[in-house]
């Protein structure tokens, strides 16, 4: 980079980057076009930069240089791209053309090469796009979204190009995008191009058909073909050295298991006592590394521990003091600036010494206890803590699969989290249920201010030990450290509703059953006031969720199944004769919270009907049973379908008087709007815009908060009768079906749309980000239901529907697109 960083533009020339804007993109790892260009190196540096890849550590910008260098001077071949990088470039290339904010997702099972795979297409795109790794806080969305405009922005208004941003937590992409489209509609930024192309590299244990990449540890004949290849390559430049190149020769021999075990044969001989330190790191490694992917120790910290452990340590390189397991170990560093790091030299090696340790008595949860035992006192670096919590913490998701539709994708699957992480999970499996209450209490006392390990701790006393009381206990410990937490106090009504339904089958006295349902109803209503207090500029993390994004709604829901499981017990034929006196104060109970019960019903009931979790994703079924059998209990008639509800009202020949007070809810105005609309019939059309306006302020004040980050559901569309009279159309409940053919509604299946004759689409224009449309002389601003679409000034049509907060537009297309999909037809 003899004249400075250089970023590409659209039109394919370089523009040399000032030192202020590189300065100024702190949360970003910007890869320059010309990166490494005209830089000489160390020939020792780049050696052992290739041999540290291949043994198994984390691929750098430099690994890539040094391969496109060898495969042009004809002095060795390229790094191997699997199959599934074609589809990545096509994907990329294709979505460049859209302005906006785009993604493209690679899903990869840890160890597979996805890493490598992402960062190679980012070098190869890196004089076409303006690549870039977020490395920030996931916590600063803000922030990294105008350093991402402000890469796409560098240069004259000319020399603008789209940013492929490589990000790996899938979580927070809706925010950021989010975020990115506010900043370009504050800046009055018309994009030509899309603005940033985010690259999701997640590494998943399990991977599914999906309509997105997917890399999983198997290799194609091709694929084989070019590792043999380059197997040949490795051992004419390396001779003998590249026998232990385990991260390269464990995908060479298609992740084969007899490699993996011969390679890890040295732990056949560790045996139970008197394990030297090294052993103790090794396994400590191996446990990290088998249930965190990407985890490592720093160095320094492995050197200390081997140091306090070894009264006879003498000054060596760690790889010296740790054979013979050294092999399988690999330190690197990341960066100048960074520490070396150190981990196994490939997650199915970890994998295979954590349980070769466990076969000789080295348990999973033993070496768990030693590890924070002997790594986790005192200050712990920020990094290590993430790691600790991940392993006795995350709970990964498991997906509910649907039995009668085998070509369901990832996408449209039900989503639910495992009871445990998954090292609590095998310790339960393969050791005692006690053994993992053992690990998260040693972690409850090492991290003493961190309220997640006590949380967990609680969870696996009451789902899997039954011993409520220390349930209880550590429920309020992990309470008191963190007071203003929702997502905390969940737990502590989570372990007096189980209670309640251990009670209710046991024959045990009901005054146990109504003291500990006043307890779980309070402990869920405190809960619930955690929750509204709760605001997004000042909450932590919570697992894989920015909880700021997302209204705790557990409380509510929580509180309807205890109000239930009351019911139940009450109205039970076996409750009879000798209680009278706990019957009586179940009656009380089950009367003094009939009103509260029905609101929290009315509540869920809306929140169910309204929204969901995601487009493509729906609420467990069980809420909504809850919901409903709750409500049937204490109010003593079905649910209300509060979209039918709606429509009776559109059938009445009342017509709604717009309150002077502006307390109407949403409900009311969309009523108003659709009596109130323009038709031939009737010119004399109330004020739109104001109902408009009045409908988006109700949304605000009655449901905006807790719909938060959620998807708002169709509830109607416009649409007109035989005789071309306006009309309404209705999708079933909740399902977001059309009523006739229960074909699915979303923004990506509009065909369904377009199939029904009831529909007809509206004419408008895109101005300033927003879609304008006339009706009855009247120009009214419509909410279009992807953003992402109304970039470019132009002519569009669409369906126009309502959700709670007002019109939306679906299915836009621009005249151009629609005259060629009328031609089609």
């Amino acid at each position: 980079m003899a004249h400075g960083p250089a970023l590409s533009t659209a039109r394919g020339v370089n523009i040399y980057v000032e030192s202020e804007i590189r300065d100024s993109l702190s949360l970003l790892d910007v890869l320059y076009a010309n990166q490494f260009e005209g830089e000489s190196f160390d020939p020792e540096l780049l050696e052992q930069t290739e041999k540290n890849l291949y043994r198994g550590a984390s691929p750098k910008w430099l690994n890539f240089h040094i391969s496109e260098q060898a495969e042009s001077s004809g002095r060795g071949l390229s790094l191997i791209k699997r199959d599934g990088y074609d589809t990545l470039m096509q994907q990329i290339l294709q979505r460049r053309k859209r302005p906006g904010v785009s993604t493209v997702k690679l899903s990869h099972q840890p160890g597979c090469g996805g890493t490598t795979l992402a960062m190679q297409v980012l070098w190869d795109l890196r004089k076409t796009l303006r690549c870039a790794v977020l490395t920030g806080s996931l916590t600063e969305n803000r922030n990294i979204a105008k350093e991402v405009v402000q890469l796409y922005k560098a240069g004259n208004q000319d020399q603008h190009n789209t940013v492929l941003l490589l990000l790996n937590d899938e979580q927070i992409i809706e925010n950021l995008q989010e975020q990115i489209i506010e900043e370009i509609a504050e800046q009055e930024i018309a994009p030509r191009m899309a603005v940033v192309i985010f690259l999701s590299c997640v590494r998943k244990d399990v991977v599914m058909h999906s309509d997105h990449v997917v890399l999983k540890r198997a290799l194609s004949q091709t694929e084989k073909q070019n590792f043999n290849q380059k197997l040949k390559s490795l051992s004419d430049c390396y001779t003998d050295q590249h026998k232990q190149f385990h991260g390269f020769n464990i995908m060479q021999t298609d992740f084969s298991p007899h490699y993996v075990s011969q390679a890890c044969a040295v732990f056949s001989n560790v045996r139970k006592a008197n394990r030297p330190p090294k052993t103790q790191l090794a396994a400590f490694l191996a446990l990290l590394n088998t249930y965190v992917p990407g985890s490592y120790l720093l160095e320094s910290q492995c050197l200390d521990f081997l140091k306090l452990k070894d009264s006879n340590y003498r000054e060596h390189r760690l790889e010296d003091r740790m054979k013979p397991f050294s092999h399988l170990i690999i330190s690197y560093q990341q960066d100048t600036n960074s520490e070396k790091r150190v981990r196994m030299a490939h997650t199915l090696i970890a994998q295979s010494c954590t349980k070769l340790m466990a076969e000789v008595g080295v348990t999973r949860s033993d070496t768990a206890r030693n590890f924070l035992n002997d790594l986790c006192k005192g200050e712990v670096p920020p990094c290590l803590l993430g790691f600790v919590k991940d392993m006795l913490t995350k709970r990964e998701t498991k997906t509910e699969a649907n039995q009668f539709n085998s070509a369901e994708t990832e996408e449209t699957r039900k989503f639910e989290k495992e009871r445990f992480s998954r090292l609590i999970l095998d310790i339960i499996r393969f050791e005692e249920n006690i053994q993992g209450a053992s690990v998260l209490k040693v972690a409850s006392g090492q991290f003493r201010q961190n309220a997640f390990f006590p949380q967990a701790l609680s969870r696996i006393y009451y789902l899997e030990l039954k011993d409520y009381n220390q349930a209880e206990m550590w429920a309020k410990r992990a309470k008191e450290r963190d007071p203003q937490n929702s997502f905390i106090a969940d737990t502590l009504g989570q372990v007096y509703k189980a209670y309640l339904k251990k009670i209710m089958f046991s024959g045990e006295p009901h005054e146990t059953l109504h003291v500990f349902a006043k307890k779980a109803i309070e402990a869920f209503k405190e809960e619930e006031q955690l929750a509204e207090n709760e605001h997004a500029t000042d909450l932590k993390g919570y697992g894989n969720f920015r909880v700021s994004r997302y209204f705790n709604t557990s409380g509510k829901f929580g509180y309807v199944e205890v109000c239930d499981i009351v019911y139940d017990v009450l109205h039970r034929n076996n409750v009879s004769t000798g209680l009278d006196r706990q019957i009586n104060k179940l009656k009380d109970l089950v009367h003094r919270i009939r009103n509260d019960a029905k609101k929290h019903c009315d509540f869920l009931n809306a929140f169910l009907t309204y929204s969901k979790p995601a487009m493509q994703k729906q609420d467990a079924s069980y809420n909504c049973k809850a919901v409903s059998s709750c409500y049937s209990k204490y109010v003593e008639h079905p649910l209300p379908d509060l979209v039918m509800e709606i429509v009776n009202k559109l059938r009445d020949d009342v017509n709604e008087t717009v309150s002077s007070r502006g307390d109407d809810n949403p409900e009311f105005y969309i009523v108003a709007l659709i009596k109130g609309w323009p038709t031939n019939r009737n010119r004399n059309s109330c004020n739109l815009m104001e109902l408009i306006e009045k409908m988006r302020n109700s949304y605000e004040s009655a449901y905006a908060k807790y719909f938060r980050s959620r998807y708002l559901c169709p509830l109607l569309y416009l649409g007109k009768d035989d005789k071309g009279v306006l009309n309404i159309c209705v999708p079933t409940k909740r399902e977001g079906r059309l009523a006739r053919n229960e074909t699915t509604i979303t923004d990506n299946t509009s065909e369904c749309l377009r199939g029904q004759e009831k529909f007809f689409r509206f004419n408008g224009v895109i101005k300033n980000y927003r879609i304008l449309a006339t009706v009855g002389g009247v120009e009214i601003v419509v909410k279009a239901c992807i953003q992402n679409r109304v970039w470019k000034e132009c002519e569009v049509s669409f369906y126009l529907g309502f959700t709670i907060r007002g019109l939306e537009a679906f299915d836009i297309q621009t005249k151009a697109t629609e005259n060629e999909n009328t031609a089609q037809t």
